[in-house]
């Protein structure tokens, strides 16, 4: 018996929005404020964690 491949649905322009965002979240924190996170940041990373964890 052969299974259908699973494609995700995944919308690539705000997917790579998200992941540039969090590129950006990193660089941030890393490199130039080593002091913490905005809660406005945390909020960006939350709801790219969820859209990850939903494919």
């Amino acid at each position: 018996m052969r299974f259908a491949p699973v494609t995700p649905t995944l919308n690539p322009r705000p997917s790579r929005e998200a992941l540039d965002a969090i590129r950006k979240i990193r660089n941030s924190v890393m490199h130039f404020h080593p002091d913490g996170i905005e809660p406005s940041d945390l909020a960006v990373l939350a709801k790219t964690r969820e859209m990850l964890q939903r494919l």
